[in-house]
């Protein structure tokens, strides 16, 4: 049976190393085939094996490159949880909404902008933001922030690279309005 090539074993025990080994991998897994004999002396069933064997590990491959670039592309997320959805009985066409965000030491949201109004409160932590045209202000637990309906939310962090933060959102919005909507730039 043949063995793996060595950068594929190695894309698949580290992917968040990869780079251009990534291409290398694939090269060998889908490059010539040196020193593999298909020859008529070959059983059939060893190179069924073989080709089995060579698609799975593609398929690996594949698949630790996706998770792995996906994770580079986007970076650690913080956690969102909804805790409420409720349509507002004396504002037709608009919902309530409040929502949790848990950030780890450090991390941060991605560029974006809510088409609802949005309230920020720290209930925990210290949260640096930055909305569009204002300068960055870290907020402390007790403190809260108004957004505009569209505004640009440039900066979302943890203002701490060593302890959690947590922020409770309240938003009001269209049931058909995003929440949030990452910027392009």
């Amino acid at each position: 049976m043949q063995e793996l090539p060595q950068a594929a074993i190695f894309c698949l025990l580290f992917p968040h190393q990869i780079g251009p080994l990534t291409f290398l991998s694939i090269g060998c897994l889908f490059g010539p085939r040196r020193g593999l004999d298909l020859s008529l002396t070959t059983h059939p069933t060893q190179v069924m094996n073989m080709n089995l064997l060579r698609f799975c590990a593609a398929s690996l491959v594949a698949l630790s490159l996706t998770v792995s670039a996906s994770a580079f592309a986007h970076g650690p997320s913080e956690k969102v949880t909804i805790l409420q959805d409720q349509m507002l009985k004396n504002v037709p066409g608009k919902k309530a909404l409040m929502i949790e965000v848990d950030y780890k030491p450090g991390q941060s949201s991605i560029a974006h902008r809510h088409d609802g109004t949005a309230m920020a409160y720290v209930l925990e932590g210290e949260i640096t933001s930055q909305v569009k045209g204002e300068k960055e202000v870290t907020y402390k637990a007790g403190e809260f922030w108004y957004e505009a309906a569209g505004s640009e939310h440039l900066v979302s962090k943890n203002a701490s690279k060593t302890k959690p933060a947590k922020l409770l959102v309240f938003m009001v919005l269209s049931p058909d309005e995003e929440v949030l909507v990452p910027l392009k730039n």
